[in-house]
């Protein structure tokens, strides 16, 4: 059974500054045109987000107008692109112009049928132009037991990757053993997003892995991942109830993380291809600090932390101030 991925107990303020993402939207780099489907448990019309709702389908319960009865949709939305009007500006998301489409597969205790989540990420590719979705984030899983190639969640979202999407899914939560990446993760085109810890500072030399990021190979095909890792421990970001905020860890909030980084790369050059997303991605991550002298492997931090900053750098040619 999918379900959810996070470790319910963040700090987008210290995300965003450590990481350089407030010297990106100083520039006018803030998401603005691009479109990222959220598929998890709903969406809630908090005032951060709730102007720039484009489009949402419930598979759970039908109803149509965006909802959210368990929260943790509207958490990784707010991380994509909370405007932050609630909080003064402190917790913005990466991306806070982007229109959000919402898709509800996960229902109030955060759980949900594998059919559900494929039916989401079907219905996200056949409405890919209606909505204009550039991005997906998927901050969901379940065990892996078989090859990307015979599982079917898997193959959902490499047919979304195929039809043009950049899809961002959460390693899952099953650290520190190897061998832990849940699917649809263990997809080998989409981006698999791991959980870094910033300890809640803005320097970088303190930066490490976080303890519950899943870890790879892949079960069955033994791929290398995570891809990249992200901000993921003690980030606050929306409530679904009213217009306040909660704190969450886990790879749940690093892929929104990551997705809304996506999303001003497509903004910066709105004909990348998924494939180039990742690969500029990938290039550009940052080693996180060796533990005890011993540098981190590819199956713990992928190839590194995601640099924003970096990221568009490489896209514009426009070179930002040093973070």
């Amino acid at each position: 059974m999918p379900e959810m991925i996070d470790t319910f107990r963040p700090l987008m303020d210290v995300a965003n500054q450590t990481l350089g993402v407030d010297k990106l939207h100083a520039q006018g780099i803030t998401g603005k045109g691009v479109t990222v489907c959220v598929i998890d448990t709903g969406i809630a019309q908090h005032p951060d987000v709730k102007d720039r709702i484009v489009g949402f389908m419930d598979m759970v319960n039908g109803r149509a107008e965006a909802y959210d009865d368990q929260g943790h949709g509207s958490h990784c939305a707010g991380i994509v692109a909370g405007s932050g009007v609630s909080s003064e500006g402190k917790f913005k998301g990466v991306a806070p112009e982007a229109s959000l489409v919402g898709v509800k597969v996960l229902d109030s205790r955060g759980s949900g049928s594998f059919s559900n989540v494929i039916k989401g990420i079907q219905w996200a590719v056949e409405n890919k132009e209606k909505f204009s979705i550039d991005v997906i984030s998927m901050s969901l899983g379940g065990p892996a037991s078989q090859s990307a190639e015979n599982d079917p969640v898997a193959q959902a979202v490499e047919a979304a990757h195929a039809a043009g999407i950049t899809t961002l899914v959460a390693a899952g939560n099953e650290g520190p053993r190897g061998g832990t990446i849940g699917t649809p993760a263990i997809a080998p085109n989409i981006i698999t997003v791991g959980a870094h810890d910033d300890k809640g500072t803005l320097t970088r030399e303190d930066d490490g892995l976080a303890y519950f990021s899943s870890r790879g190979p892949t079960t069955v095909d033994k791929l290398t991942k995570p891809d990249i890792v992200a901000p993921g421990v003690n980030i606050t970001s929306l409530s679904h109830r009213g217009d306040g905020y909660v704190s969450m860890s886990g790879t749940s909030m690093a892929t929104p993380f990551a997705a809304g980084v996506a999303a001003l790369m497509h903004q910066v050059k709105p004909e990348i291809s998924p494939s180039q997303v990742k690969e500029v991605m990938m290039q550009n991550a940052d080693s996180l600090p060796p533990v005890n002298g011993k540098p981190l492997d590819a199956n713990q931090q992928g190839k590194g932390v995601i640099d924003p900053v970096q990221n568009i750098e490489t896209l514009t040619g426009q070179k930002f101030d040093s973070i």
